[in-house]
């Protein structure tokens, strides 16, 4: 198999990664419901998604609107039509069950951190939808060492047995899943598609990514400029940020704690609208400290898993918005926007206390940087390496 096929529930065993399903952004069960069910369910999801409505205030709204609903379809002797009582036994109950009727969760997988080391541990779910993660952490740093052996899970109940559970939990979120649901909303094709021909022309001004010839000329895994894609093909162009923040608020007292973002932009959507939730690729790091340098590669593995088959033979989804009888869409990392030391470890350079001039393919230590002679070397060593590194993903 020379790429990943997107269709129906397979996976492509060679890459191990696991199909979306592309059912639910094509063929949604609630086109088919009743019209006042699904508006006031509609509205009950816009009040806890978008306005942070709390559960029991949600469940509130549902009793309101089905009572008006009821007082509205009541005849003058207070009999209601068989019709009119099988939609109000349609109506739901409680918020979760309605945005699990809507389907709008992002398809998430939760690994099990170490507290310690930070590595992160895939769960291997049974048949019946329960994760199994080993008690404790398996990762060996050096050949020869023992395992960690850091406790990472605790007991809990889940339908009414006893499991394990993450002490540290990192949720992923699937990027071919992100994809596929981005390639099912109208008029998106056509914006990622149109984004070469957004390019200015040769020595104008740069307003955009693709205004630089860096970008254009970026060779695939073929040697070929890789955005030169042929008839039908998608080739998607992103942009990774990663950083960390205090939930608490940046305060001089109280609780101190950082959390990470792990955040992707299609460069291929108009700069307007690249940053909008709806078109951002998210996956949290969690707390409640800073991985060290090293560390990182433990969090990034999964999106870089992820990323590999999409790079170099492309994933095929097998409809799209535009596409009925699907296409290959094939994507890169061509730039990460990130602050000093995020930038050094998802580079792999060495710290800011490392007393190196540059994180990156250096010689020179910072008490040198007077010395013409060495920071000439470093500048030749700099040029060297630009020539013999390929491009990264």
């Amino acid at each position: 198999m020379s790429l990943t096929q997107v269709s129906g529930r397979c996976s492509c065993r060679l890459c191990g990664i696991e199909e979306p399903p592309l059912e639910k952004y094509h063929d949604h069960p609630l086109r088919n419901g009743n019209p006042v069910v699904v508006i006031a369910m509609f509205l009950v999801v816009v009040l806890n998604v978008l306005g942070h409505l709390a559960r029991p205030s949600c469940n509130f709204a549902i009793r309101i609107l089905k009572c008006m609903v009821q007082c509205a379809l009541q005849q003058r002797d207070g009999n209601l039509m068989d019709s009119h009582r099988r939609l109000l036994k349609d109506f739901p109950t409680d918020v979760r069950s309605v945005r699990n009727a809507f389907d709008i969760e992002p398809t998430i997988s939760i690994y099990a951190a170490c507290p310690k080391c930070s590595f992160t541990h895939k769960p291997a779910r049974t048949e019946s939808g329960i994760d199994i993660y080993p008690s404790r952490c398996q990762y060996i740093q050096f050949k020869g060492q023992k395992k960690c052996g850091t406790r990472i899970t605790k007991q809990r109940v889940q339908d009414g047995k006893s499991v394990r559970s993450p002490i540290r939990p990192f949720p992923y979120q699937s990027f071919p899943d992100f994809v596929a649901r981005l390639l099912s909303r109208l008029g998106i094709e056509d914006m990622l598609d149109q984004a070469r021909q957004r390019g200015g022309d040769d020595g104008g001004d740069i307003l955009d990514i693709w205004d630089a010839s860096a970008i254009c000329e970026l060779e695939g895994p073929d040697g070929k400029p890789f955005f030169d894609a042929p008839n039908g093909e998608a080739r998607l162009a992103w942009c990774l940020s990663i950083d960390w923040f205090n939930p608490y608020h940046n305060k001089t007292a109280g609780k101190s704690a950082s959390v990470g973002s792990m955040a992707m932009t299609c460069l291929n959507l108009p700069p307007s609208i690249r940053s909008r939730p709806e078109n951002v690729y998210m996956s949290v790091i969690p707390g409640p400290r800073e991985p060290q340098n090293e560390q990182i590669n433990n969090f990034l593995r999964p999106l870089v898993d992820d990323l590999q088959p999409c790079w170099f033979s492309g994933i095929w989804y097998s409809k799209t918005s535009r596409h009925p009888n699907g296409r290959l869409v094939r994507s890169a990392i061509c730039h990460s926007v990130a602050d000093g030391p995020a930038a050094r470890k998802i580079g792999g350079g060495t710290g800011t206390s490392g007393g190196w001039i540059s994180p990156f393919y250096t010689s020179q230590r910072r008490e040198d940087i007077n010395n013409i002679d060495e920071t000439v070397s470093t500048a030749d060593f700099h040029r060297q390496q630009s020539i013999l590194t390929p491009p990264m993903m």
